[in-house]
């Protein structure tokens, strides 16, 4: 291609001269150029002079304008039937233009395999965090299911080692001989969990009604009892006053009458493990009377026992 180009660059050096006529000089406008081209060279590199141009005149011409050209030779072509040989040689620009490309090759072939590397890098590290995310979720599952089984054996462990209040109504000794006394109600309260109660407190009350339904209580009673109850000790009994409703006694003066004793209450407290809990009860105590003494108890023909209506522990 330099060659080509080289050849191309030297094309406007060689003159373009008209075609000698006999008898007419040749044109002087080629200057030097016509003389190199009217040079041979031999075979030993010798160069020969140039043949010399005969003018030769046309018969019949004469005068100034025997040595001018005819208008004949105008503009005619000049055909060249060989180049003259041209030498290209590589300097250090052409050298310097190929070692940059080069540079340029060799550096985008490092950046494109250290791409490469980095995107495999890239690409192993995901892998790697997937396995890792994969293994840590099946070790929170494993360590949520062991908490889990924890708080369940911690859950047991209270739940068995808690304090447990339980409130019973008693059974009236006078029952034993025939009557019962109407003006109260007594019950035992008792702790038989595994640890002590804290913080003990309660409060009820009790009715008599004629009709088989609970009732609905007035101002309750607040107990009196210790605040601590130790675990498996002995109960604290309690009384409950029922108030008298005269007009029941009078009925029961005329007629026989079956009576419901209802007695209701509640009990709150803490374990030793800081949590709240506390005992709802209702029991029923039904007893069928024939007559009222002179003492104000009131003589049964017939009695049950003491009926839960409702118990909620907590």
């Amino acid at each position: 291609m330099l060659k080509r180009l080289a050849i191309l660059a030297a094309l406007p050096a060689v003159t373009q001269a008209p075609v000698p006529v006999p008898g007419q000089a040749s044109n002087q406008t080629a200057g030097g150029s016509q003389k190199a081209s009217n040079q041979q060279t031999d075979k030993n590199g010798n160069r020969n002079s140039a043949i010399p141009v005969i003018k030769k005149t046309r018969e019949g011409d004469s005068g100034k304008d025997a040595d001018q050209p005819r208008p004949e030779n105008d503009n005619q072509p000049v055909t060249v039937s060989k180049f003259p040989p041209v030498s290209i040689t590589k300097d250090w620009a052409d050298w310097s233009y190929w070692g940059f490309g080069g540079l340029l090759f060799v550096v985008g072939a490092l950046q494109a395999w250290f791409l490469w590397r980095t995107l495999r890098a890239i690409h192993t590290q995901g892998e790697h965090i997937k396995d890792q995310t994969k293994v840590l979720r099946e070790s929170v599952a494993v360590a949520q299911t062991s908490a889990n089984a924890a708080l369940e054996q911690i859950r047991l462990m209270k739940s068995k080692e808690r304090a447990r209040i339980a409130i019973t109504p008693i059974r009236p000794e006078s029952l034993r001989h025939g009557y019962i006394s109407l003006g109260e109600v007594e019950i035992e309260i008792a702790n038989y969990g595994y640890s002590h109660a804290l913080s003990v407190r309660g409060e009820g009350s009790a009715l008599v009604v004629r009709v088989n339904e609970l009732p609905v209580f007035g101002d309750r009673q607040k107990f009196s009892i210790p605040s601590v109850f130790q675990a498996n000790g002995k109960p604290v009994k309690v009384e409950i006053d029922i108030p008298r409703d005269e007009v029941l006694f009078e009925e029961i003066f005329v007629e026989r009458q079956t009576l419901f004793v209802y007695v209701a209450g509640i009990v709150e407290y803490e374990d030793l493990f800081g949590d709240g809990h506390q005992t709802d009860f209702k029991y029923r105590l039904a007893i069928s009377t024939r007559n009222v003494r002179q003492d104000g108890g009131i003589d049964v023909s017939a009695w049950g026992g003491w009926k839960p209506e409702s118990i909620n522990a907590t």
